[in-house]
């Protein structure tokens, strides 16, 4: 048997292996970048040419020396920060990416327009809302600076003051920016805060720039003018790109995760006419997530996306999910491995149609993680009943793997609490509702669901009181009026 200590130990070297290699990538991307930047410096025509001289020679190579050390600076504040980022190829591709896009715009519109239009704060924006707020704060510092210092290789010490002016205002700008995106759901309410942040900043830009140009009033009031525009320009560019870096590199933002949960979405559409019971459910799950979610500082969006599409798997066969069944069950007719198999594998059929519709990966996890390994345990009784035989567990159990993340053990606990709820006549009392739901979260505590997701037994026990608070108003049953004559005294 395999020490257990050795599994640190693995993980930290294929870690190690991986920053090395993260560093080769970003000394490579730093050289073409640079390489880019002296094209635009010099353009097609010269650029042959000036290579082939040692002044432009040196400038490439310390212009990608400057990128790739700010780049290696902020590699290892991620390191001490937020590991998955460096385990995650695919986020690395994000960052780079981001930060061509934002500073090769920044260089064109800087040295045709002005250093006041630069979009510097577009690759803060792109990290803080497909990666991590923390990073993208520290990525439009140093993204920054990098601009700042690769304008002075270029054109020397007496352009710093104003390549510096428009540096700070690029921060306080950036900072604003990737603040106000936490709560901020659809992309016009996110163009509104960004025009009020521009209008903010324009005087910020006039006042840095009066120290630098002191009297020249028309300069002055150029400078805002450019960054009023640079702010408005970073907003517009973002809401331009961000659609096509979620299709790319298939991550999910609140923009994004509000338009696949309208139900003219292909897969909810279908879900809706071919399998109404499950539809149904996954909008209550979806409320009783959002909400569970909330209580605990999760994204609702989030919550409230992978629930309503977490069995979409059912669609395969909608008949085999009692809650799509009126007259006839399916399976009466089959033996239980078979009923078994049906059951169990809704969540890896969920998985892959949420892949091939090219919906974010989280919400492909989620539903393939959203029922754990837990057992079947209608069908595993039943078929103890009818042999003699030992009848293996395993057998009857769901693939897997368990929630790797909260937003999945909400999901888990949220279909559970719902599912359950339906099936058995719950008690309205809050001390027997309790109970009710802490043995069905306690079941798949012990059964070790939780046991990757990091949920902490607090926050278990404030999903359970959400829960206990939500779940009446959710599976609540309406007054029947059962004759005529009862409608006609209720009417008067």
């Amino acid at each position: 048997m395999e020490n257990n200590n050795n599994v640190p130990n693995k993980r930290n070297k294929a870690l190690n292996k991986k920053l090395v290699l993260n560093h080769v990538i970003i000394i490579i991307f730093s050289i073409f970048l640079a390489m880019l930047v002296k094209l635009i410096d010099k353009g097609w025509g010269d650029f042959a040419q000036a290579v082939t001289q040692s002044r432009t020679i040196i400038q490439i190579f310390a212009l990608a020396a400057v990128l790739a050390l700010l780049q290696i600076v902020f590699l290892y504040y991620i390191l001490q920060t937020k590991k998955d980022i460096l385990e995650n190829g695919k986020l690395l591709a994000v960052l780079l990416t981001a930060v061509l896009i934002t500073l090769l715009l920044s260089y064109i519109l800087g040295k045709y327009a002005s250093v006041y239009l630069m979009p510097l704060a577009l690759a803060g924006l792109l990290i803080g809302i497909l990666i991590d707020k923390r990073a993208a704060l520290m990525a439009n510092i140093f993204i920054n600076l990098g601009y700042f210092l690769c304008f002075v290789i270029l054109y020397g010490i007496h352009e710093t003051l104003i390549s510096a002016s428009a540096m700070l205002t690029g921060i306080v700008a950036g900072t604003y920016m990737i603040l106000m995106m936490e709560k901020t759901y659809t992309r016009m309410r996110f163009l509104l805060n960004g025009l009020f942040i521009a209008a903010f900043i324009a005087p910020v830009a006039m006042l840095s720039s009066a120290v630098v140009l002191e009297n020249d009033w028309q300069d002055i009031l150029y400078s805002g003018m450019w960054s009023f525009l640079s702010a408005v320009l970073s907003v517009a560019l973002f809401i331009t790109v961000l659609p096509a870096f979620e299709k790319i590199f298939r991550l999910s933002t609140n923009f994004g995760l509000e338009e696949i949960c309208s139900f003219d979405a292909p897969l909810l559409k279908r879900l809706s006419t071919e399998a109404p019971g499950t539809f149904n459910h996954s909008l209550s799950v979806g409320n009783l997530a959002q909400l569970c979610a909330l209580a605990i500082g999760e994204n609702p969006q989030l919550a409230k996306a992978a629930a309503y599409y977490h069995d979409v798997g059912k669609l395969r066969d909608p008949l085999c999910y009692v809650e799509n069944q009126k007259d006839y069950n399916p399976h009466d007719d089959f033996i239980p491995e078979v009923s078994v198999y049906v059951i169990t594998q809704h969540t890896n059929w969920g998985y892959e149609l949420i892949k091939k519709e090219n919906l974010p990966d989280v919400i492909a996890d989620i539903a393939k993680e959203h029922h754990g390994t837990t057992p079947v345990n209608y069908f595993y009784n039943k078929v103890k009943k009818l042999t003699e035989e030992r009848v293996d567990s395993s057998e009857f159990c769901y693939d897997g793997p368990i929630p790797s993340g909260r937003i999945g053990a909400i999901i888990m606990i949220a279909d559970t609490v719902e599912a359950a709820s339906r099936s058995q006549c719950i008690s309205t009392d809050e001390k027997e509702l309790r109970a009710f739901i802490h043995e069905l979260i306690e079941e798949k505590r012990r059964l070790g669901q939780f046991d990757n997701c990091g949920l902490t037994l607090r926050q278990l026990k404030q999903i359970e009181d959400t829960l206990v608070e939500a779940l009446p108003g959710v599976s609540h049953t309406r007054i029947a009026y059962n004759t005529e004559k009862e409608d006609k005294k209720e009417i008067s």
